[in-house]
């Protein structure tokens, strides 16, 4: 597959951000990244065509020097990944710099099908419009302009909008008919924030995979080309084995590279997922995400077993 790299490179911004989501699991506390960095540390791991860089937050697009920092990478011929809230991307002459720029593949998150879901989990009212108008701005620069770029759609399952999910589908449908290069359905990684308001928030996968079945059929039922991020195949039936398998999009999930301020080789081999002895025996070992590791912290790994 094109997006299959040699090395994942993932590059935390630690920049400000314009939502202000209940579940930010973005930290903070981290030296904020400048174009030096960048540069310095794709020359250190003599970053190419070959590989993927992964620029994520905070918001990567309210970094002062976001176009340079998408230039320098594009220059070396990587597949630039960004995850974005999509907000700036209203902005249709910014949205075109960032992919004249480089950029390959965004990822933007829609939490519910209306303003109002939506933006009770970013908490800034607007966010869901112009989080929309940067969709179509991105998908008016793919399909009617041919521009290079993967759009992918991703939702977050919660409490909050667990009876959303395929409300969510449809809107996509609806608004863009051309369909996003992948539609993601995300588990939650248990951070402080989710920790504040766990009652108002969190739902355990074995509680919300009725719900994330029916939206996969439904997304399957339209065309949707559906993968998953850190929900077990155990969790959701054998019938959904390729729909968990890790291999279908590799994405920002397993970088081999995070960016480190004060060291340029970075850190290796950081693995947020977790998968427990029991999950060995299991038919899908080695295609299956497992489990965010704060997940299993938290709740403990009981609800999967292997197939």
């Amino acid at each position: 597959m094109r997006w299959r790299k040699q090395i994942y490179f993932n590059l935390n911004f630690a920049a400000a951000c314009n939502n202000n989501c209940l579940f930010c699991a973005s930290g903070g506390g981290m030296k904020k990244i400048t174009l030096s960095d960048v540069i310095k540390r794709l020359e250190w791991h003599t970053i190419n065509d070959a590989d993927c860089v992964v620029y994520c937050g905070g918001e990567p697009t309210m970094h002062e020097e976001i176009l340079d920092i998408i230039r320098v990478a594009g220059e070396k011929g990587a597949y630039i990944h960004m995850l974005t809230n999509g907000r700036k991307l209203s902005d249709f002459s910014f949205a075109k710099q960032l992919i004249d720029n480089g950029l390959r593949r965004i990822s933007i998150p829609l939490y519910g099908s209306t303003a109002r879901c939506h933006d009770q989990l970013t908490q800034v009212s607007g966010s869901f419009t112009q989080t929309i108008d940067g969709l179509k701005n991105l998908f008016s620069l793919r399909d009617d302009n041919g521009y290079p770029i993967d759009i992918e759609i991703k939702t977050l399952v919660c409490k909050q909008n667990i009876k959303e999910l395929q409300n969510i589908v449809e809107f996509i449908v609806n608004e863009f008919p051309s369909s996003p290069t992948f539609f993601t359905i995300s588990s939650m990684d248990i951070s402080d924030a989710v920790k504040k308001r766990y009652n108002y928030l969190f739902i355990k996968l074995e509680d919300a995979a009725p719900a994330i079945r029916e939206c996969i059929d439904y997304a399957i039922a339209y065309d949707l080309n559906v993968t998953t991020y850190f929900i077990p195949a155990c969790v959701l039936g054998y019938e959904y084995i390729s729909i968990c398998d890790r291999n279908k999009d590799p994405s920002d999930k397993y970088p081999d590279i995070y960016y480190a301020p004060d060291n340029l080789a970075g850190v290796h081999n950081v693995r947020e997922f977790i998968k427990p002895i029991t999950c060995k025996s299991c038919k899908c070992y080695n295609i299956c995400d497992g489990i965010w590791r704060s997940y299993a912290q938290e709740i403990g790994t009981t609800e999967l077993k292997p197939l």
